[in-house]
């Protein structure tokens, strides 16, 4: 592919869009700057051709993904023993995949405009933007990681019809805003450049800027008035609602990756927890939490320590839900590892458990293991683990809960699952520690303020070394923990049983936005296709 038309001011152009989005996700968190981070790269398309465009967007994503995933390279050399240049290759490889994507937005985008006039097009861009962070969410198991919607995590207001649109909701809005400002720009820039006296062409020429320039600017304020008008009536009809609360126990045992498969360190491990238990105990919470695998070692091969457990939660007087490896037999004798969480009752026994569903490619199992089973991964340490299926809920009292295990929760639509059967909360139990402190963990628990919007209910997310926290259906964070430290806190959690449009709907937004881009395209084609027909 050759790439000669294009000038260095337009690679710097699409290297900006892509900086300045990476600094809008947290732990920068400079969110503001997603708002005008697709400008200079519209500016670096308007004279492109079709394939440079796919560039320069590819350019902007190297940027957008390298600055967000990072962490990947020292998750897997560090902790998944994976020789450092195979983590390299293996993230460059990711991050070159996931940078296709704003290729085709870019690809897309310039398409459209040699068909359509500009300031059409570019309101085209938040529907074609969102109909690819869709696509992404889903083709090849799907990694939603970085979807440009979850900038906004801590703009509460601004946020709250997530209800209705899903987290994608506010990608299309950011490039919306993103589109109009652009068009202003352009004609701004466009006024200066040409100051000549009209003839009738250039009186007709100006009249289309400016009636486009109105048409445009009430875009821009009707979009964001009705978004920060339903913002402000949610927030407010709240205070009108009294909440039902329970008391939730969070334990964060700061346990080091390292140490959490060490034989040698169970009983320190076990000590850690048991303490930080009885300690939170006497506050007489309605239930305590314990991380993803913070019961490091598999029952059935390595003794008694769910037996050990059992006591500790008979001895609390509390449930108690412990996240720990289980092994499952199944027919003819096979038997199988799941990622698994045990919902135990005062009196010490297994009312309930949950099998994480959607694992973790090199970090649960190895994605086309037999030709990448040369590769290292943290699977070594434990043995592959296996998919769940059950969609479990919890009953504590007469209240219901689901759970999602680690990266699950980056994934809407199975956190929806949840939510469809009736739940008044929601936990995540997670181990953050392959992340140490880098930004991973920051944009982890940035996702599950949105999951509590999106569904309408609260989210307690316990974390081994951190963040854990509580937010609520609004999508407060009430209680939000510093990393790599060892604490149990008692704090009490909002009971309400989301039925939002979300919730009955999934991401019919997106879907709908798919279809209009189709729509779009069908039509570019058929107006290319009959141009081409009337000049040959």
């Amino acid at each position: 592919m050759k790439h000669h038309s294009l000038s260095v001011q337009q690679i710097y152009l699409a290297l900006l869009s892509g900086v300045l989005f990476m600094a809008a996700f947290p732990k920068f968190g400079l969110s503001v700057l997603a708002w005008a981070g697709m400008i200079p790269l519209f500016f670096a398309l308007r004279n492109a051709p079709p394939r440079s465009s796919f560039f320069l967007g590819w350019i902007c994503g190297l940027f957008y993904f390298g600055g967000t995933l990072y962490w990947i390279v020292q998750t897997m050399s560090v902790y998944g023993h994976v020789a450092l240049w195979q983590s390299l290759l293996i993230s460059m490889a990711l991050i070159s995949y996931l940078s296709s994507y704003i290729g085709a937005f870019a690809f897309l985008l310039n398409w459209l405009r040699r068909i359509f006039p500009a300031a059409v097009t570019l309101l085209s861009a938040p529907f074609i933007w969102t109909s690819l962070e869709l696509i992404r969410s889903h083709f090849l198991t799907g990694f939603p990681w970085s979807t440009l919607g979850y900038t906004q995590y801590a703009q509460v207001r601004l946020i709250q019809f997530s209800d209705i649109t899903g987290v994608y909701g506010v990608s299309f809005l950011i490039i919306l805003v993103n589109s109009c400002l652009a068009v202003l720009l352009e004609h701004v820039l466009a006024g200066k450049e040409k100051k000549t006296a009209g003839t009738g062409r250039e009186t007709g020429r100006k009249m289309i800027k400016i009636s486009s320039t109105i048409c445009v600017t009430l875009i821009l304020i009707a979009a964001v008035s009705l978004v920060e008008g339903y913002g402000g009536y949610k927030l407010y009809s709240r205070k009108l609602q009294p909440a039902q609360t329970l008391n939730v126990g969070i334990v964060q045992g700061n346990i080091p990756q390292e140490a959490k498969w060490n034989d040698h360190m169970q009983d320190e491990v076990y000590g850690y927890y048991q303490s930080l238990t009885l300690q939170i105990a006497q506050m007489a919470p309605d239930l305590i939490i314990w991380p993803e695998t913070s019961a490091p070692f598999i029952n059935e091969q390595r003794g008694n320590y769910l037996d050990r457990i059992s006591p500790l939660a008979q001895q609390a007087k509390v449930p108690l839900l412990v996240g720990s490896p289980r092994l499952e037999r199944g027919e003819r004798g096979k038997i199988t590892l799941k990622n698994s969480a045990f919902f135990l009752s005062p009196q010490g026994e297994i009312w309930d458990y949950y099998d994480k569903i959607h694992l973790v490619p090199f970090g649960e199992y190895l994605p086309l293991g037999w030709i990448l089973s040369h590769l290292g991964s943290v699977v070594n340490e434990v043995g592959e683990f296996s998919a769940g299926e059950r969609y479990t809920i919890f009953h504590l009292d007469r209240w219901r809960f689901g759970l999602v295990i680690c990266y699950e929760i980056i994934f809407p639509d199975l956190f929806r699952k949840f939510a469809r059967q009736g739940v008044d909360f929601m936990v995540n139990i997670t181990n953050d520690a392959w992340f140490d402190r880098s930004s991973a963990p920051y944009q982890h628990f940035s996702m599950a303020v949105f999951r509590a919007i999106e569904n309408g209910v609260s989210v307690v997310r316990v974390a081994n070394t951190g963040i854990s926290g509580i937010i609520d259906p609004f999508g407060e964070i009430s209680v939000e923990t510093p990393l790599s430290s060892r604490l149990a806190l008692v704090r009490p959690l909002e009971l309400n049983r989301g039925d939002t449009f979300y919730v009955r709907h999934g991401d019919l937004f997106a879907q709908l936005c798919l279809f209009v881009l189709g729509f779009w395209l069908i039509l570019g084609y058929y107006k290319t296709y009959q141009t081409k027909k009337l000049e040959g």
